[in-house]
């Protein structure tokens, strides 16, 4: 009854303490890193004369209080802006005996009462970091903290300093690259777009052609542009290759020869944070022949009844070939092919159907025609001729592309592409085909892995068709699933591909895993459903953390359980009695609860256990 009653005294003594922070530095309140602009939490210390600064030795530590943060990048900016009452000192420690941390220690620099800043370096990602704070002189006074991640400008964010990558001879190999932070370069763009936030890459020509490809693009805009140079970084001259499609063909290249690939984000809005994965593949002779992607691979079309549907894909590269621009009507940016047979004279395509697929764009329609094409001894488009109509609409629209003046027993092509990279699905009638590319994925793996702050599940594909992207869905029933993340597919891909995704909403017991995967034709498919039983080995269990709507409490009661809600100022908000005993899941509305930290007390058991969390 005693160590009840000693509890219960020190819960509601801190109830009407000062919740923003303590001066215990084992029980710190934590603060969550922000990104280069700080976020600040505004806080007042009291004259609570304890621990003192540890390690410090500047001032009088006697109003010091303590917080703590976790490492999310491998240099941090802990700021404090104090009244002008209060002459701030900042020390970081990396554990609560006072070893200060590298590249940091305790800083009074102002020596008055502005801003005072502690810029850390060299931290472990994932590690737990101290702040003591007080102020210089005798009492306290009102301040604002905050911890955030420097500007850390890209290695590659000038042509000087560009990324060398390996031509692949097989299958791709990817380097991961980013725009986050870039800036602008001083060399002459010469391309679409505005590249106010380039980063550069080269490579080293190993064949005359070489595919460069930008995949796995997440992050605030996945429209990117990329261009190619042949002369050096000083004069860099014209660009060989302007791109805005994620996949280019550069030919003409000469081997030994340095070449310059720049990354920019298509829009002109700066802040853009976006991430990518780039490949540059060598190609054989006649570039990649392996699907309907390039005119030596063309699908088979077979006249007769019925029709076939195919689409524009976003994953099928700009194939221009010899003289194909000068026999067309238009700009190629997605085209692929198609080869018949003629049996007669005249053949007609009628072209239906015409639409945005289900994930891409179709606003200027599909473009298309029929080309007879010379081929030399190994087999390479060399020559085309234009043997019917230009189909260019300028809309989603259907309509017929001719073709005539043809010999009867020979072979032609029909080119189709979208017009300025639509994306479109289309419906040609009387006409079936062979060799178009299948859509879907084939999984290698897929499975969960319980780790402390969250589930993380992994899937492996080993081809990918026309992916656009997966869907994530979560049952804890195996029944009723809802959707908890989306990430984009690679298009059309023939090597290994990984993906990773977090489930934070944590919880005892059995969850459920499914994906879904939608091609760029809108089609889907949901994969085999796995499981993972994740037990909690805490009394009481909180989630979702962060949350904005609803928090759920889980605890295994054996006695009654008091659950008190308390926000900073010390007021309790919510409390409830649990007497049921056995497993016990409890959903509170926090809406209406204005958004900031809010501290939890639990005493189960003749036990005080102090929990937080964070309202959006």
């Amino acid at each position: 009854m005693r160590n009840l009653f000693i509890l219960v005294f020190l819960f509601i003594s801190s109830i009407f303490g000062f919740f923003g922070q303590t001066d215990v530095c084992s029980s710190t309140v934590e603060l969550l890193p922000t990104n280069v602009i700080c976020n600040f939490d505004s806080e007042s210390t009291p004259n609570l004369n304890t621990n003192g600064g540890i390690g410090c030795g500047l001032g009088n530590p006697d109003d010091d209080v303590w917080y703590r943060f976790i490492a999310t990048n491998a240099s941090h900016i802990i700021t404090v802006d104090g009244n002008a009452n209060f002459d701030a000192v900042i020390g970081v420690f990396s554990n609560c005996t006072g070893s200060v941390v590298s590249g940091g220690s305790c800083v009074n620099a102002t020596g008055g009462n502005g801003i005072e800043t502690l810029t850390l370096t060299g931290l472990a990602i994932g590690a737990t970091y101290f702040i003591n704070v007080y102020d210089f002189g005798n009492g306290g006074g009102d301040y604002q903290i905050c911890v955030s991640t420097p500007v850390q400008v890209p290695v590659n964010n000038e042509c000087v300093g560009s990324i060398n990558l390996p031509v692949s001879s097989g299958p791709c190999s990817f380097t991961r690259g980013s725009i986050n932070f870039a800036t602008a370069s001083a060399q002459v763009n010469g391309c679409a777009g505005t590249a106010d936030d380039d980063v550069w890459y080269s490579f080293v020509a190993t064949a005359v052609s070489v595919t460069i490809s930008l995949t796995n693009v997440t992050g605030s805009t996945t429209d990117l542009n990329h261009s190619v140079f042949s002369g050096s970084c000083a004069a860099p001259g014209a660009a060989i290759v302007c791109s805005n499609p994620n996949s280019s063909i550069v030919n003409g290249l000469t081997i030994g020869n340095t070449y310059f690939v720049r990354v920019y984000s298509a829009t002109g809005t700066t802040g853009q944070n976006t991430f990518f994965d780039i490949c540059i593949q060598s190609n054989g002779i006649c570039g990649t022949p392996t699907t309907q992607d390039f005119c030596t691979a063309p699908a088979l079309l077979t006249q007769g009844p019925g029709s076939f549907s195919a689409n524009t894909s976003g994953s099928y590269t700009t194939d221009i070939p010899a003289n194909l621009l000068a026999a067309f009507c238009g700009s190629i940016e997605n085209n692929s092919w198609f080869q018949f047979t003629a049996s007669a004279t005249t053949e007609i395509f009628n072209f239906t159907n015409v639409a945005a697929t289900t994930s891409g764009s179709c606003p200027n329609g599909v473009q298309a025609v029929v080309l007879n094409v010379t081929e030399d001894v190994n087999g390479c488009c060399t020559n085309f001729a234009s043997v019917s109509n230009c189909f260019e609409p300028g809309s989603a629209v259907g309509g017929l592309v001719t073709a005539t003046g043809l010999t009867v027993g020979n072979q032609y092509v029909l080119m189709v592409d979208g017009n300025s990279g639509s994306i479109c699905d289309f419906t040609i009638s009387g006409w079936s085909a062979t060799g178009i590319i299948p859509l879907g994925v084939d999984y290698k793996d897929f499975y969960a892995v319980e780790l402390p702050e969250f589930n993380a599940l992994i899937w492996e594909t080993s081809i990918e068709r026309d992916c656009d992207y997966f869907d994530v869905l979560r049952s804890f029933d195996g029944l009723i699933f809802e959707k908890i993340g989306t990430l984009d597919g690679q298009g059309t891909k023939n090597t290994l591909s990984t993906y990773r995704f977090e489930d934070s909403d944590l919880r005892s017991g059995t969850t459920y895993y499914q994906l879904k995967q939608t091609d760029l034709n809108g089609s889907s498919k949901n994969s085999d459903m796995i499981v993972l039983n994740r037990k909690m080995d805490e009394k009481v269990f909180l989630y979702p953390n962060p949350t904005s709507k609803t928090l759920n409490f889980e605890l295994n009661n054996s006695d009654v359980t008091k659950i008190s809600i308390c926000n900073l100022n010390g007021q309790i908000i919510y409390s409830i009695e649990i007497e049921e005993n056995g497993f016990q899941k409890k959903s509170i509305d926090i809406s209406e609860f204005d958004n900031g930290h809010y501290l939890v007390y639990v005493i189960q058991n003749n036990q005080l256990d102090i929990k937080s969390f964070i309202k959006l």
